[in-house]
């Protein structure tokens, strides 16, 4: 299956390769899709310019919304640029500095920012890639290199050697076959 999003924006499109036929599902209103994420049960999460975060179900065609509340820490920021699924389902959502890991099933969001004040944290800068490897260590590229987040320790790790990664854009990251 690939999943499309046309310039239009009026929603999202599937083509199923092996019967090689489109299935259309449209979004209501003024959203706009900024991101999506197929995930390994099938259903498709989509971060939209509004804040809302929706989840597709495909062999329904139904939407579930999941809206941002700036009021509730449980919710997400009010853009949703980029998703990512790990090997434990959990989803990755992030915008400009903020890191949110997302729990489909508890509906739970956590947030790591930039804060001084907790210590070892995201550095203050953009957020453009997020990369998983086999051990769940995430690698995070920011404007000033690439970090590493450990889920399990729920901590930041910085490269201190500024001569190798520091102010470097990843273009490309991958794993060997075993998954490093």
């Amino acid at each position: 299956v690939l999943w499309l999003v046309y310039s239009g924006n009026e929603g999202v499109t599937k083509f199923e390769r092996s019967t090689e036929t489109f299935t259309h599902y449209p979004i209501d209103g003024d959203r706009k899709v900024m991101s999506l994420q197929p995930t390994a049960d099938g259903s498709v999460w989509i971060g939209m310019t509004d804040g809302q975060l929706a989840r597709l179900d495909p062999t329904t065609g139904m939407f579930t919304d999941y809206p941002h509340a700036s009021d509730d820490p449980d919710t997400f920021g009010n853009r949703r640029d980029r998703l990512y699924e790990d090997h434990h389902g959990f989803l990755w959502l992030w915008a400009g500095e903020t890191l949110t890991k997302f729990d489909p099933v508890t509906e739970r969001a956590t947030h790591y920012r930039y804060d001084t004040d907790e210590g070892e944290n995201i550095i203050n800068d953009e957020i453009r890639k997020v990369y998983e490897v086999a051990e769940g260590v995430l690698w995070v590229d920011t404007e000033s290199g690439p970090i590493r987040f450990d889920p399990a320790s729920e901590q930041f790790f910085h490269d201190n050697d500024t001569t190798v990664l520091a102010n470097t854009v990843l273009s490309l990251v991958g794993a060997d076959r075993k998954g490093h």
